[in-house]
């Protein structure tokens, strides 16, 4: 069995976290525990979107 392919997935998966995953957490959360009240959780988002476009040329 040639299981250098499940190691390198695996570790490609736990290597780098992707780009705004912190930031998609938090607004989630934000969305979650304020039923969705964008009044609230626009900061998060608009900290995504900022997040989101640094990140595109990457």
């Amino acid at each position: 069995m040639d299981n250098g392919l499940w190691q390198s997935s695996a570790t490609n998966s736990s290597w780098e976290t992707p780009a705004c995953e912190t930031d998609i957490r938090n607004f989630r959360k934000c969305m979650d525990d304020n039923q969705g009240n964008m009044s609230i959780c626009g900061w998060y988002l608009d900290q995504l979107k900022a997040c989101q476009a640094a990140a595109k040329p990457y």
